[in-house]
């Protein structure tokens, strides 16, 4: 058997030398080069839209946390000065201060005293109104 290997292996040298490869060997290395070439781009192909959907479903997540805070913030019914003077609380660190009532919170003194002296001057200008229809009665 290693006369024959010997002469096929001459053989080959004979035709074109020590580097020499037959047709059908170099076409299946070319084939397995290819095939991988091409198993390549359809990974990459798969990375780029596998990215592209990361993209897309981080854009997704940031638009969903941002429609939350707008509806948390919403619901506290604050001001737009009240919130900026509640944001400066939390950045400067003192709203724990103001959770454990040491600091009073953003425009809740404001808001409750404000609206009691409206309503008290509505109540006294219906008075006053009252007062008078009843006077023109009596006349």
């Amino acid at each position: 058997m290693e006369e024959s290997s010997n002469y096929e292996c001459s053989e080959s040298h004979q035709s074109g030398g020590f580097f020499a490869v037959t047709k059908e060997r170099r076409a299946l290395m070319y084939a397995k080069l290819d095939k991988l070439r091409e198993d390549l781009k359809k990974a990459v192909a798969k990375r780029e839209a596998a990215d592209a959907k990361v993209k897309q479903l981080e854009a997704k997540l940031k638009e969903e946390e941002n429609q939350q805070i707008v509806s948390d913030v919403a619901s506290y019914n604050l001001s737009p000065e009240q919130l900026a003077q509640f944001l400066q609380l939390a950045n400067s660190g003192r709203l724990q201060e103001m959770l454990s009532g040491q600091v009073p919170m953003p425009g809740a003194v404001n808001a409750d005293t404000s609206g009691k002296k409206q309503n008290e001057d509505n109540e006294t200008d219906m008075d006053k109104e009252e007062e008078d229809f009843l006077d023109e009665e009596n006349e």
